[in-house]
């Protein structure tokens, strides 16, 4: 399309711009769960983000104060890496360099 700006998004596919929003997959996905939520955001949602490639999808929980970090190598997401505030675990990603984020001060 002519005129329209492509983004680079980190380092991975290209977007597509224009006045009607972002065209193409997110390469980050971050779902805060709520109990009337879950079920889809944990099913549907995950097999949603899959199926166009997103590279990392985090799951919040705020009653569990956990994160469920899914990552997407050659296929679908890996097995999740389950991070909590109790042990003091520290969310951080390849995607963003340099970003972590102690997830006691999530669940503040």
């Amino acid at each position: 399309m002519d005129g329209v700006p492509v983004l680079q998004g980190a380092g991975r596919r290209p977007r597509q711009v224009s006045s009607g929003g972002v065209a193409g997959a997110p390469d980050l996905v971050v779902e805060v769960l709520s109990p009337s939520t879950r079920r889809v955001d944990e099913g549907a949602k995950r097999r949603l983000f899959e199926r166009h490639e997103v590279p990392e999808y985090w799951i919040l929980d705020p009653q569990r104060e956990t994160v469920r970090v899914l990552r997407a190598g050659a296929g679908p997401f890996s097995q999740p890496a389950e991070l909590s505030a109790a042990a003091g675990d520290v969310l951080a990603t390849p995607l963003l360099p340099g970003l972590e984020i102690p997830l006691p001060e999530i669940f503040e």
